[in-house]
């Protein structure tokens, strides 16, 4: 597993949920402040986010700033066509129309030449997809140990979520999980011969909506739109697509070797969330040990005006040692090096709000606001404290607690929150603890 994020955000079928300003902040974030972010080559041709954000503007974007850097590195499912031009032909069908993937967005061509241009620029970094391993076989393995249950998959014991609001969209969910999803099996296993398709899961809801099965049913605003009229209704098939979503992004995680990230927290029905967090009332032996930084991060309407190469530079500059700095504390948590991060982070942040607000005149980026603390308190209340690290194993999805089959050791993860404030704040948790996946947290009203 390497400590890349795999990037949910620029999933199309979180659109609904997840607006283009909301998008983008979780781009800049992960991209200035983390180790960098894997997305799948089909997410690039189907995220109308990706699109606007590229295409805003003929200078060049942020995210393909991030790409030339190799901060942003694209995965692609055939190691022979890692050509994003040749990349868009295979998900279209390579000359067939009829297997074309759902959902390519219009300009999907021009977001590919544009990317292209990326590859030539040394610091470029792209993944293949394995070859051993059924992306939809391990999908079926985790839809059935997550929904496809009678009995709810365990919840952590933390003050993170509501239980009892959880089980009662368990149980009022039950005909969707047990009947859709058996469905979307068997379809899936007539086509393919083996594992789930996703496609098939909105094939099946539709079914049971007793919609026409037409292109428009792979986008589940489509799903959605056709019981907007029923309120009940509405709410239990967005929750229940927002666990078929969630349960998608963790498969795709794992199976890409990447740290697994929920762009959608919803402290009500994050049901898979809430069952990867760990304990919350740990003995003290075990008791969680990290430092906690506050920022105040610039709004997107500024990061928008800014060249994306000037702000990879100040990455590659500051940032270079703060990552260095959190890597050196984590290995050995003196309080030296812990003094020095402190150091280094301030820097840092201090360098990217003093550089947008001179150069560009900007007035309201102020200075970082440095907030570091120690330990894992167990009464925190407030979403904006929910910490998650996610057990990201084989072993944890079949309930076997043994090693997990995927360890990182120990090393260092960030918990990204984004809190829709003025002026908006990022904040990071550096934890000591071995672990073995991250999850990016935004605030409840994304």
């Amino acid at each position: 597993m390497n400590d890349k994020i795999f990037f949910s955000a620029a999933d199309r079928q979180l659109e609904p949920y997840l607006t283009l300003a909301k998008f983008e902040k979780s781009l800049y974030a992960n991209v200035l402040f983390g180790e960098g972010i894997v997305i799948p080559e089909i997410f690039i041709f189907i995220s109308k986010h990706i699109e606007d954000h590229i295409l805003r503007k003929s200078q060049k974007s942020f995210l393909e700033s991030a790409i030339e850097g190799g901060y942003v590195i694209p995965s692609f499912r055939d190691p022979q066509k890692v050509d994003f031009n040749d990349a868009l032909y295979v998900v279209k069908g390579e000359g067939n129309p009829s297997a074309a993937m759902i959902g390519i967005q219009d300009n999907a061509e021009l977001v590919a030449q544009r990317l292209q241009l990326c590859t030539k620029n040394n610091s470029y970094k792209f993944e293949t997809w394995s070859t051993t391993i059924n992306f939809g076989e391990e999908y079926e393995r985790v839809m059935t140990n997550f929904l496809l249950r009678d009995k709810m998959i365990t919840l952590t014991d933390g003050d993170a979520f509501n239980k009892q609001e959880l089980i009662k969209l368990w149980d009022s969910t039950r005909e969707w999980r047990i009947e859709v999803i058996g469905s979307a099996i068997s379809e899936t296993k007539n086509i393919a011969g083996k594992g789930l398709r996703r496609g098939e899961i909105h094939n099946a809801v539709a079914r049971k909506l007793k919609l026409p099965i037409t292109k428009e049913v792979g986008d589940v605003r489509y799903l959605l739109s056709a019981v907007k009229g029923d309120r009940t209704l509405n709410e239990l098939l967005r929750t229940f697509m927002e666990w078929v979503t969630e349960c998608y992004h963790y498969n795709m995680s794992s199976c890409l070797g990447c740290i697994p990230n929920f762009p959608l927290f919803n402290s009500k029905n994050g049901l898979i969330l809430a069952s990867l967090l760990p304990e919350r009332n740990q003995s003290p032996s075990s008791k969680l040990s990290y430092i906690e930084e506050e920022v105040n991060f610039p709004n997107v309407d500024t990061l928008r005006v800014i060249r994306g190469n000037e702000l990879i530079s100040i990455r590659n500059d500051y940032g270079h040692g703060f990552l260095a700095a959190k890597k050196t504390w984590q290995e050995n948590p003196t309080s030296r090096n812990e003094e020095n991060l402190r150091k280094v982070i301030r820097e840092y942040s201090n360098e990217l709000t003093t550089f947008i607000a001179e150069k560009y005149e900007i007035s309201d980026t102020s200075l970082a606001k440095i907030i570091i603390g120690k330990g894992a308190p167990q009464d925190r209340k407030a979403v904006d404290e929910i910490f998650g690290i996610a057990k990201s194993t084989l072993s944890l999805i079949t309930k076997s607690y043994s090693d997990p089959i995927i360890s990182i050791g120990k090393s260092l993860f960030t918990v990204l929150g984004f809190w829709n404030k003025e002026p908006e704040t990022y904040k990071v948790r550096i934890f000591t603890d071995k672990v073995e996946t991250e999850i990016s947290v935004p605030d409840k009203d994304t």
